[in-house]
């Protein structure tokens, strides 16, 4: 599967950062970590994931396998680990510790969960960190301990710096906690332990997010929020399906409803961590399910639970859960072997919902040919280059800047229609044709039908081909490489 767009994001800046800490010895310590706090004006994601990932580059290029997906499976198994150790250590503490196992057993083999562990997203870290949190802070005692009440705010401001949504999901249960907590004895032990977490939290995400140089990034997210996306997901609980599976999904429902007609008998903080976002992420139009993806420990935590607590006689709930766990299992083995996946899926599909897809990628062909053309073209380049691609195709676009970036090739590629759709919408760059001059090369796909953008691009669009067709005779053709297609991609360099 080609890694494309978001994930690329994500491992470019991982392999950059790497580059940045391991190889170039000559710099401070704060001019290595100053790119890690800022955030850029297009995603205006944190960094934390990819300041993890750079450690795992770091490694495999110790024992000489710099191989992206080793990286990614690699990065993802730590953040896995963490995941197991805090929904069995919240289910011991709250239940028992079958209870816990159980838990981190199925939580692990939702399809979601199991797909974008995969995949270099954020979505996933995100889960993993906030499933941490909310075993810290449990441990705390309801904050009697100063320890954990500051091992919990560091782990809330890292999560903050994992993804910006991150305080949607741990705001509500907080507020929950530090009202239990002072109320049932009057601690003003508890008060203050729980304003230290705070601090530490605001210590943590303000060395990001306080910064006055990031405060961009706040209209970056309230305009990603109301952009309208009805064919992702028209409602979360329709959707809800997709992270566990179908046949997991349907079996759940009847201990979901025990699990609600009991409400007043279980645990507030699982169903705070559970309901809270998915409310929260409703008022949105701008919806995916991969976003709630941090509430799957939550579910498997009263999922379990209510089985072994429920009015349920002991033959129907192991009768229960023996069938609960095959069919999870079997579910899971499906999965795995792209039974329940279609062959061929849309490449947005794989990266929202995690879904496994095998196929050969017709435009990934080119690649090859178009990083030997460049070599050969940028031997001795004194500094940065630009290359604008006239087509919108990430498999392409993305693998070649990927590609050139791990060879330490001084060029990237430019697509100013792949770019966010609040980037654009906002955008004052690509208004006259006349900016088509800053490329130094150009890569133009014959066959390619424009007009196929997202909606939001087709000005841009429009401006690029304009812009191409009345400088082209400033450019000369330097390689032209064929597809598998039929298709070629020509490559034109700027005359001197």
């Amino acid at each position: 599967m080609a890694r494309i767009y978001d994930e690329d994001n994500r491992i470019s800046a991982g392999f950059s950062y790497s580059r940045l800490f391991f190889y170039k010895p000559h710099l401070s310590l704060s001019e290595k970590l100053k790119p890690v706090f800022l955030l850029d004006s297009r995603q205006a994601h944190p960094h934390f994931y990819e300041v993890v990932e750079s450690f795992f580059w770091g490694i495999a290029q110790e024992f000489r396998m710099p191989d992206e997906d080793i990286v990614i499976l690699s990065t993802n198994m730590f953040f896995f680990l963490i995941l197991l150790l805090s929904v069995y250590g919240i289910g011991s503490l709250l239940f028992d510790n079958m209870t816990g196992l159980l838990s981190s057993l199925l939580v692990s083999i939702f399809p979601l969960v199991f797909g974008h562990a995969r995949i270099a997203m954020l979505d996933y870290p995100l889960m993993c960190m906030v499933a941490l949190s909310f075993y810290l802070l449990i441990k705390t005692d309801w904050f009697s301990s100063l320890f954990y009440s500051v091992l919990f705010g560091l782990s809330c401001g890292l999560s903050q710096l994992t993804k910006e949504a991150a305080v949607f999901f741990l705001f509500a249960p907080f507020i929950y906690y530090v009202v239990h907590s002072y109320s049932g004895n009057q601690n003003r032990r508890a008060l203050l332990n729980s304003a230290i977490a705070f601090f530490v939290f605001i210590v943590v995400a303000g060395s990001v997010y306080l910064q006055i140089s990031n405060f961009h990034a706040y209209g970056t997210y309230l305009g990603k929020s109301s952009l309208p996306f009805p064919a992702i997901a028209r409602n979360y609980f329709n959707e809800f399906y997709k992270m566990t599976g179908f046949f997991v999904f349907v079996l759940s429902l009847p201990i979901m409803l025990s699990s609600l007609i009991n409400f007043k008998k279980r645990d507030k903080l699982l169903f705070l961590w559970f309901i809270v976002p998915v409310l929260l992420f409703s008022v949105s139009p701008n919806r995916n399910i991969r976003f709630l993806l941090p509430v799957a420990p939550a579910f498997a935590l009263i999922l379990v639970h209510e089985l072994f607590a429920g009015a349920f006689s002991r033959t129907i709930r192991y009768t229960y859960l023996s069938a609960f766990m095959c069919v999870s299992v079997m579910q899971y083995t499906l999965y795995n072997a792209g039974v329940l996946c279609p062959a061929t899926v849309p490449e947005d599909t794989c990266i929202d919902t995690g879904q496994l897809s095998v196929r050969r990628d017709k435009n990934l062909s080119v690649v090859p040919g178009l990083l030997e053309c460049f070599k050969k073209e940028t031997a001795g380049l004194a500094r940065d280059r630009t290359i604008i691609s006239m087509f919108n195709i990430g498999e392409i676009n993305c693998t070649l800047n990927r590609k050139l970036l791990f060879a330490q090739i001084p060029l990237h590629v430019l697509c100013p229609m792949q770019a966010d759709e609040i980037e654009i919408r906002r955008s004052n760059r690509w208004k006259y044709p006349e900016e088509i001059l800053c490329a130094d090369y150009i890569m133009h796909k014959s066959g390619y039908r424009y007009g196929l953008g997202a909606r939001l691009t087709s000005d841009i669009e429009d401006v690029i081909i304009k812009g191409f067709d009345k400088y082209k005779a400033y450019y000369r053709v330097i390689a032209v490489v064929k597809s598998n297609d039929g298709t070629s991609v020509v490559v034109y360099k700027k005359n001197d």
